[in-house]
């Protein structure tokens, strides 16, 4: 093989190198999948829930300031998320908040209070305002608000992909494609 065929070759994509390439976007696929949004009531309260978890991850990975924690920092917030929703004490948004005061904090002790982590301060308050007025409101229009939000989560991560800015370009890319078609499967899915 000549280097001009292997470099056609590795354009057009063979297979493995695609599951080695993408398989952020192959694991969001398989996520998507598995859990399948639909429209009902419960499970729209759920994912409005859910859509203040994901910028919190930007937030506690930019309070950290390391972006190559970001999978961690996921997997930690998605326990939380779990056990929150588990209990009837503490509301799960109410819980989460405290995990971006937390943040917050850290970053301000830390010295990483800067206009990149403002940003995901005033992005954790916007999906966050989002969020609780979906659980508001009736389900027509929280269908609207949580579909917007997921939406514009997915434009969210691509901005920060496409930038190299704050959490792996690992997550952005699984993130977003779980989150246009998550606010896709809302407005379109009885």
């Amino acid at each position: 093989m000549t280097a001009r065929t292997e470099r056609m070759s590795l354009r057009r994509g063979s297979f493995p190198d695609v599951v080695v390439h993408r398989w952020p976007s192959l694991l969001a696929l398989g996520l998507v999948l598995l859990i399948w949004p639909t429209g009902a009531e419960n499970t729209v309260r759920v994912l409005a829930e859910v859509l203040v978890v994901l910028p919190l991850i930007y937030l506690v990975t930019a309070a950290l300031g390391r972006p190559d924690r970001t999978w961690v920092v996921f997997g930690v917030l998605t326990v939380l998320f779990g056990a929150l929703a588990a209990q009837d004490v503490v509301p799960t948004t109410a819980g989460l908040s405290v995990v971006a005061v937390l943040a917050v904090a850290v970053a301000a002790r830390t010295g990483r209070v800067d206009r990149a982590f403002l940003l995901q301060v005033a992005g954790f308050v916007l999906f966050s305002t989002i969020a609780v007025l979906a659980q508001q409101v009736g389900l027509g229009w929280a269908r609207v608000l949580v579909a917007a939000g997921w939406f514009a989560h997915g434009l969210w991560d691509y901005e920060h992909r496409h930038a190299h800015r704050t959490v792996a370009r690992t997550f952005a890319e699984f993130c977003g494609l779980i989150d246009v078609i998550v606010g896709a499967a809302v407005l379109l899915v009885p």
